[in-house]
């Protein structure tokens, strides 16, 4: 089910700000799978039928001390419901 509308929630912010944007990518087909950025503390879980064929995802945790993603591919609509995981420690 797709959501309309905006949302405002206060910032997080990094305890250490990231120095520079780190992004990472990774095809991921039809059985699943994970892209993990440990030095943002972030990770995408990918479940097992959120894709049909092999697909390009990318993350990228923006420089800064605000906790800021783009993710990719832009405009995909899943399925199955990805999880996105951000250790706040």
């Amino acid at each position: 089910v797709a959501k309309t509308g905006t949302w405002s929630l206060p910032a997080l912010r990094r305890n250490a700000p990231l120095r520079e944007d780190i992004t990472v990518s990774a095809t991921i087909g039809s059985r699943g799978g994970r892209l993990e950025i440990p030095a943002a503390g972030f990770t995408l879980d990918v479940p097992a039928g959120a894709v049909a064929a092999p697909t390009e995802f990318r993350v990228t945790a923006l420089a800064g001390d605000l906790l800021a993603y783009e993710f990719g591919p832009e405009g995909a609509i899943f399925p199955v419901p990805l999880q996105a995981t951000q250790d706040l420690k």
